[in-house]
């Protein structure tokens, strides 16, 4: 996902956020955690049950959801740039997520105009809007 971004907008700005985490993590994970902590080791009898690779799986898709939502709602703030957006006066017509951004980009690197970029920026608010709260609510 990340590649398909920065290849459609041509902005290097999430490598230079996400490329640092990563590496941060990663060490982290391999310099200040002790040698004992870092190899496995067969669980205790009370979490050996089959339920644990359920609830261990169901939390990680469900912590997974809610960053994707924050995240989106996250977007939402920087590209309305903290203003008020009336959302009421854009159609209903429901596209994908990824057409609206990919619609919004190309609208602005190639159209002069500010009224289309305008309505295109609406656009992507609007579903930013509606993708955040759907998934959020999950």
């Amino acid at each position: 996902i990340y590649l398909y971004i920065e290849f459609k907008t041509k902005s290097k700005l999430m490598g230079a956020i996400l490329i640092p985490v990563a590496l941060l993590i990663n060490g982290f994970a391999n310099l200040t955690l002790s040698a004992d902590m870092q190899k496995s080791s067969p669980l205790v009898p009370a979490l050996q049950s089959n339920w644990l690779m359920m609830h261990v799986s169901m939390m990680m898709l469900s912590y997974a959801t809610l960053i994707m939502g924050s995240l989106l709602c996250i977007l939402f703030l920087v590209i309305s740039k903290y203003q008020d957006v009336n959302l009421q006066a854009i159609d209903e017509s429901s596209l994908p997520l990824y057409n609206v951004m990919l619609e919004y980009y190309e609208t602005k690197l190639f159209s002069p105009s500010d009224e289309i970029s305008e309505l295109g920026k609406l656009k992507l608010l609007q579903s930013l809007d509606n993708w955040s709260y759907r998934i959020i609510g999950l």
